[in-house]
């Protein structure tokens, strides 16, 4: 994942959990908003819940895994992902499979309102 589609200050995830649609699932918690930056930013976020740091950093990378399997950086959206401790309890591809789910959710919601 390039630099220019992340989220880093907390500002952005502040503004995002505020002005957004919202999905929440066993392994996750996924907040959208529309940008008018004409490219997506993703932030991730994974408490001390789940493990201690090499745990944490082994997720996040999962988690940036999935977008560049799925390509999906043409969309105008700010979006973060709260990682929860269902996303342990399941195999990498359940993991993908939901958060897709829950994306294409959000992405519908949001194309609607």
């Amino acid at each position: 994942m390039k630099v220019i589609n992340r989220l880093k200050k907390s500002s952005d995830f502040k503004k995002t959990f505020h002005q957004s649609l919202y999905k929440r699932t066993d392994a996750y918690k996924v907040y959208l908003k529309r940008n008018s930056l004409g490219h997506l930013r993703v932030g991730i976020s994974t408490g001390k819940s789940l493990g201690n740091a090499i745990v944490r950093a082994r997720i996040r990378r999962q988690v940036r895994a999935f977008f560049s399997v799925y390509n999906i950086y043409g969309k105008n959206y700010d979006i973060v992902i709260v990682v929860q401790p269902g996303f342990l309890k399941k195999t990498s591809r359940e993991n993908q499979e939901e958060l897709l789910g829950a994306l294409n959710a959000l992405m519908d919601k949001g194309e609607q309102s």
